[in-house]
């Protein structure tokens, strides 16, 4: 090709420029040289042209070095093919008699069907080999030879694919024969696509076998009302491939609703924010909730529609109504932990959280960070669990409970922390912050296990009765000490003397 001719041109130019003894390579050299030089294996020896490995990787830089192998090299049928496997761009450049070669030419349309564009022109029109190259791969149709385009088993193959492309090949007069094409489009029913029909029976085989097909039915043929009836009856779910018009229009859906198993996004656009289209889903089924469009779940009507029914939908209410205290009040009176669920303004919002703790204490820890630090609060919530704070006592001793086995509200009493920390002290890092900002519940938790000083508050890791109670407990505890007592080196000197095991965990530390 002109093409090739052209590159070779350039390559053996500056190969002659700086590589005039080409023909001179070794085999490794040249092999080595291939991939950013292919121009030199037409220079190099004809040794090396019959050599089947340099051949392998001439063929790889540039297939249309074939055209320089020493014929007698494809005796070797065997390597011919494996060569034609690896790279099916040689066939145009292989020795005439081989182009021609139908056993090789069935070779390379098995490999790839697309190797008709490299089959010399006659073999385009040859039947036996267009059926198979066709069948593989319909989109060969678009260069067989003009006559085969007009073959009707060939054009069958054809369309079995459903590409513009290859419908806009098939030649008129055969698209435009219903005699000849319904069968093929039921054969495809995405031919529907390019084929306008108003003929009911065959859009309507077609979406008994091919749902989504329905979708490229003639408009009018999709608002068909009783078509679409009968379809539904197959299948709910084609309803949302009917015409927009159809779809948009209440007298025909709403009926449609009733009858049919359908979902919001079956309807169309016109009626996706419709409440009484809404409320007819939700009458039918509380659980289609969740599908309605965001604007829905924020109607209050709908909304409590549907938690009437089933509390479990108030997860699924919109953002608005997550921050409308009337409408969250009541559903947090049944269930309080659904407090999770509302908006980060109410989740700090003191009467709202009260109403939900009420309910269950379990809802305590889905208030917001500013109001489980307000101790004042917290303490009159805790006011109304004195039965149960005597229990968990109770349990605590029995068990020898640390304070994380008690639920979170709880752990911001301080005579439950007593006992908790007193049975593990570790447990420390369960606890709220002025919890951990106490001395007296801080030495508590460190005389029983000294590496609870980790979790203490960073002023009491300055406190040195505290710190000592610590190590005396477990030396290794100076890990967590501040670093203000700790760059004290008399202070230090005192702790390792004291305690000798945090000598090699200040060592650790970086401290002599």
């Amino acid at each position: 090709s002109m093409l090739w001719t052209t590159l070779l041109g350039m390559q053996l130019a500056l190969a002659q420029m700086g590589n005039a003894n080409v023909r001179l390579m070794e085999k490794d050299e040249l092999i080595e040289s291939l991939p950013e030089h292919p121009s030199y294996f037409p220079m190099a020896s004809e040794d090396l042209r019959r050599d089947q490995e340099v051949i392998r990787h001439a063929v790889r830089a540039f297939p249309a070095n074939v055209e320089f192998v020493p014929e007698e090299v494809w005796t070797d049928r065997k390597f011919l093919l494996e060569l034609l496997d690896e790279n099916l761009a040689i066939l145009r450049d292989l020795p005439i008699d081989l182009q021609h070669d139908k056993t090789l030419l069935r070779r390379a349309i098995q490999q790839d069907s697309l190797a008709v564009l490299m089959m010399p022109a006659e073999y385009k029109d040859d039947e036996v080999l267009m059926k198979m190259a066709v069948r593989s791969n319909p989109l060969v149709y678009k260069f067989i030879s003009p006559r085969l385009q007009y073959n009707e088993y060939i054009i069958g193959l054809a369309l079995k694919s459903s590409k513009a492309e290859i419908w806009n090949a098939v030649p008129e007069e055969f698209r435009n024969d219903p005699k000849f094409i319904q069968p093929r489009i039921l054969a495809n029913c995405r031919l529907l696509e390019f084929y306008q029909t108003d003929d009911v029976g065959l859009v309507k085989n077609c979406a008994s076998r091919d749902r989504q097909s329905f979708a490229f039915a003639n408009e009018s043929v999709r608002s068909d009302i009783t078509l679409v009836r009968s379809l539904l009856v197959e299948d709910p779910k084609l309803l949302q491939f009917a015409s927009e018009r159809l779809r948009n229009d209440p007298e025909i859906v709403h009926p449609l609703i009733r009858e049919f198993d359908l979902v919001p996004a079956d309807v169309g656009p016109d009626l996706l924010n419709d409440v009484e289209t809404a409320q007819l889903f939700l009458d039918k089924d509380p659980l289609l909730f969740p599908k309605l469009s965001e604007s829905l779940r924020n109607t209050s009507t709908l909304a409590q529609s549907a938690v009437d029914e089933n509390l479990f939908m108030f997860e699924h209410i919109g953002n608005e109504l997550r921050n409308d205290p009337d409408f969250v009040e009541g559903v947090l009176d049944i269930n309080g932990t659904y407090l999770r669920f509302v908006s980060d303004e109410l989740r700090g919002d003191q009467y709202i959280a009260s109403v939900a703790i009420q309910e269950t204490y379990k809802a305590f820890g889905y208030i917001s960070e500013d109001l489980k630090s307000n101790e004042e609060w917290v303490q009159s919530i805790l006011s109304d669990y004195v039965l149960e704070i005597s229990n968990y006592a109770i349990r605590l001793e029995q068990e020898s409970w640390g304070i994380q086995k008690v639920p979170e509200l709880f752990r911001y009493n301080k005579e439950l922390c007593a006992v908790g920390l007193s049975n593990r002290g570790i447990s420390l890092e369960f606890t709220p912050v002025h919890i951990r900002e106490d001395a007296k519940l801080v030495e508590l938790a460190v005389r029983q296990n000294g590496l609870a000083l980790e979790f203490a508050g960073e002023k009491l890791k300055s406190d040195t009765r505290l710190v000592e109670a610590a190590l005396k407990q477990n030396g290794r505890a100076v890990r967590y000490v501040s670093s203000v007592l700790l760059d004290d080196e008399r202070y230090r000197d005192r702790l390792t003397r004291k305690y000798p095991s945090s000598q090699s965990v200040l060592r650790e530390m970086g401290y002599e």
